[in-house]
C-alpha cells in the first residue's frame, strides 16, 4: 500500500484500494483460522461426507451419520481420511453407557500399533490414557487429539508393540482393563505408576548435554495457549508432561508429538477448564514450573 501510493496518485485509486483489502482480510482470515479457512478445505470435507455417507446402507443410517457430522469438529472432518472417519464413528457408537470403546490396528510395514479410541471428554483424559500405556510398557510414536461438539474425544495414538508379541493380545487387554479401571476411579494410576518406576530399573531415562526448555506461546493463537517442550524421551515422558498440565488446570485440546532418536518436542494447545486461555505472567510462570519440575525428578 506503501508503495503504491508512494508512487503516484495515478498508480492509487479506490479500486486498488477495494482489491488489497479484500486481499488483506482474506489473508487474515486464512491466518487468524488456519487451513479450515480456505474453499479447498471446504471442498476437500463436502468430499469425504459423501463419500461416507455413500456407504450408508438405509435411510436411517443416512440420516445418522449427517447428524455425526454435526459434531464432528471441522479440524478432524479435515485431517481425517474417509476410511477412518468410518471407524471412529463405529467406535462411537460402541461406546454407549461405556466411558470409551477402542480399536487396535497392526500395521505390518512400520511394525507399529495405531490405537484408536473413543471417549466421554472431561479434563485429564488425554494424560490418562498415556499413563495407562506406560504401565503396560507401551511406548507412545505419535498422538492426535480430537474433541467432537457433543463432549466425545476422538484420541489416535501410534505406539510400539508391546516386549513381548506372543503375550500381546494379553497385553492389550490388561491395558483395556486399567483404562476402564482409572476413568471409573478404581484404579490410581499416580500411585501404580509410583510402584511400577520403583521395581523397574530398565527404565532410567537418557538425557543429553542440553538443558530442558519449556516455552509458553499466546500471540500464534487466538484461542488457545501453546505449551512447547523441548526434553529427551523416557518411558512415561507423555503421562508425565500432560498430568503436570492437567493439575494445572488445563484442558489439552491438540497435541503434536514428535521424537527424533531421543530428543522430544512435545506441543499442547490448551485452555483452562472455562475454556479460557491462560495468559497472565502468572499463569505462564506455573506451567513452567509444573512441567519443568516433573522433567528435572525424572532426569535425576
Amino acid at each position: 500500500m506503501a508503495d503504491w501510493i508512494a508512487t503516484g496518485p495515478k498508480a492509487w485509486s479506490d479500486w486498488t484500494a477495494t482489491l488489497l483489502r479484500d486481499l488483506f482480510l482474506k489473508i487474515l482470515n486464512v491466518l487468524e483460522k488456519g487451513d479450515l479457512a480456505t474453499q479447498e478445505a471446504v471442498n476437500r470435507i463436502e468430499e469425504k461426507k459423501q463419500a461416507v455417507l455413500s456407504l450408508a446402507p438405509t435411510p436411517a443410517s443416512k440420516k445418522e451419520t449427517e447428524d455425526l457430522f454435526r459434531v464432528m469438529s471441522p479440524r478432524y472432518l479435515l485431517y481425517m481420511p474417509a476410511d477412518e472417519i468410518v471407524k471412529d464413528m463405529d467406535l462411537y457408537r460402541r461406546v454407549g453407557r461405556r466411558e470409551f470403546s477402542w480399536q487396535i490396528f497392526k500395521d505390518s510395514n512400520t511394525r507399529t500399533r495405531t490405537v484408536r479410541i473413543c471417549a466421554k471428554d472431561h479434563p485429564g483424559l488425554f494424560s490418562k490414557i498415556a499413563g495407562v500405556f506406560t504401565l503396560n510398557n507401551l511406548d507412545i510414536l505419535d498422538a492426535q487429539i480430537f474433541t467432537w461438539r457433543n463432549h466425545m474425544a476422538l484420541d489416535v495414538f501410534e505406539l510400539k508393540p508391546p516386549p513381548d508379541l506372543v503375550f500381546e493380545v494379553e497385553r492389550w487387554a490388561q491395558a483395556e482393563k486399567n483404562l476402564h479401571d482409572v476413568l471409573s476411579g478404581r484404579l490410581d494410576l499416580g500411585v501404580a505408576l509410583q510402584e511400577k518406576t520403583a521395581y523397574d530399573h530398565t527404565s532410567k531415562p537418557r538425557f543429553g548435554k542440553r538443558p530442558h526448555r519449556i516455552d509458553i506461546d499466546n500471540r500464534s493463537s487466538s484461542f488457545f495457549t501453546i505449551v512447547e517442550a523441548f526434553t529427551y524421551d523416557y518411558p512415561g515422558l507423555l503421562y508425565s508432561i500432560t498430568d503436570a498440565l492437567f493439575r494445572c488446570g488445563l484442558d489439552i485440546w491438540v497435541a503434536l508429538i514428535s521424537t527424533k532418536v531421543d530428543q522430544v518436542v512435545d506441543v499442547f494447545y490448551v485452555r483452562d477448564f472455562d475454556g479460557q486461555k491462560v495468559d497472565s505472567p502468572e499463569q505462564e510462570a506455573a506451567i513452567k514450573t509444573a512441567v519443568g519440575k516433573v522433567l528435572e525428578m525424572k532426569g535425576a
